[in-house]
């Protein structure tokens, strides 16, 4: 796996499409743990009681 990693790296014809790919996945991971999607100032309602377990 290293040395196919190395290899695709050094390959200037696949390093930018892994560095693209790369870059991609760290900003889907931001937006999902910080909740970037969501607007300025939403608040998630509240459950109702008859939607929570007792």
């Amino acid at each position: 796996m290293r040395k196919r990693w190395q290899r695709l790296w050094r390959d200037p014809a696949t390093r930018w499409p892994l560095q693209v790919l790369i870059v991609l996945l760290l900003l889907m991971l931001a937006v999902w743990l910080f909740d970037l999607d969501t607007p300025v100032g939403y608040q998630l309602p509240l459950p109702v009681k008859g939607s929570v377990a007792a």
